[in-house]
């Protein structure tokens, strides 16, 4: 009888391999590259706080403090003071998230439209 579950996990675990191998040149992980891509797609639309990421990508609080702070001090992303509530900071991306993020975002088109490649 197939095993559905353990296929499942080998070819996402296949995928997330291949992906961070790519993403070795820009020094970051899966996810945060996704985090790059999500903050560059909605921040002309609305402001961006961590919240909002924990939320879209159905992480722990503590998980997405961790990489905001290493995102920064990759020189990634920013905080500031939202300017409607002293308390909360928005997340921006600096100059050098936007000189990779379309770059980015086309290995991950790329990757999703094609076979994997392994």
């Amino acid at each position: 009888m197939a095993n559905y579950g353990k296929d499942l996990v080998q070819i996402t675990n296949k995928f997330k391999r291949e992906i961070d191998r790519k993403l070795t040149r820009f020094e970051l992980t899966s996810i945060q590259s996704r985090i790059l891509c999500f903050i560059f797609d909605e921040e002309e639309k609305r402001d961006i706080f961590q919240k909002d990421i924990e939320e879209e990508f159905d992480l722990r609080a503590p998980t997405v403090t961790s990489t905001i702070q290493n995102l920064e001090k990759a020189n990634y992303v920013k905080r500031i003071n939202s300017l409607n509530d002293q308390r909360l900071k928005k997340i921006v991306l600096t100059d050098k998230a936007y000189a990779i993020v379309l770059e980015i975002k086309r290995l991950w088109m790329k990757q999703k439209q094609g076979p994997l490649q392994i």
